[in-house]
């Protein structure tokens, strides 16, 4: 989430955007096979992604940043160029990623933010991607958002400790999306396209 030679992570001060160097390692990626990830990138960042990518691109785990406002979401504009690029968004389970956050987040929370994306961008290019923190306490999260910096984490731990949302509290739990997105009306294609079938089409393009 923050800054190296190839670019500006989504916890920058300032969003350089890809570097040069950035871009000629992300060409090498699509030469390669390799799907470009923007989950934990600048905004900037991403756009140059799109931009020079010849690939379709990914945020594997994030949300739309229009309904709740955190780093690690995605403006809705970004959005829909990832889209267009036939790129996906995994949206993700993580509580301070959707709109109750903390301890009142639950299931319906997950399915009116893919059914935000849904209507957004479309229903080929949503995905589910949990993001899930079974397991993890306080000293973990610390630890990986604070890295080697002495002066602390720079994102928000007012979330701490995790709790995932109410419904889907652990791998087990995953069937509840299928029946959430079936009872909330969609199809039985479409609920699996979103579970896996739009991330195994984007695979295929990409590692071709």
């Amino acid at each position: 989430m923050e800054g190296n030679l190839a670019g500006s992570g989504c916890l920058e001060r300032v969003d350089g955007g890809l570097t040069d160097y950035g871009i000629e390692m992300m060409q090498e990626m699509n030469r390669l096979g390799i799907l470009v990830d923007l989950s934990h990138v600048g905004y900037q960042t991403s756009r140059d992604a799109v931009q020079f990518s010849s690939k379709p691109v990914a945020v594997t785990h994030g949300n739309s940043l229009s309904r709740v406002n955190h780093k690690r979401n995605k403006p809705d504009d970004l959005l829909k160029a990832i889209a267009d690029k036939g790129g996906v968004i995994g949206a993700t389970i993580f509580p301070p990623f959707l709109k109750e956050g903390g301890v009142k987040a639950d299931l319906s929370d997950f399915v009116a933010m893919i059914d935000y994306m849904v209507n957004l961008i479309g229903i080929d290019h949503v995905g589910v991607e949990t993001d899930f923190t079974e397991g993890y306490g306080r000293e973990f999260f610390v630890k990986i958002l604070t890295g080697n910096s002495k002066r602390g984490p720079k994102m928000d731990m007012s979330f701490l400790p995790v709790a995932n949302p109410k419904g889907l509290e652990s791998a087990r739990d995953f069937p509840n999306v299928t029946a959430a997105l079936l009872e909330h009306g969609y199809a039985e294609r479409d609920v699996r396209k979103i579970t896996g079938e739009n991330f195994l089409a984007l695979f295929r393009e990409v590692w071709q």
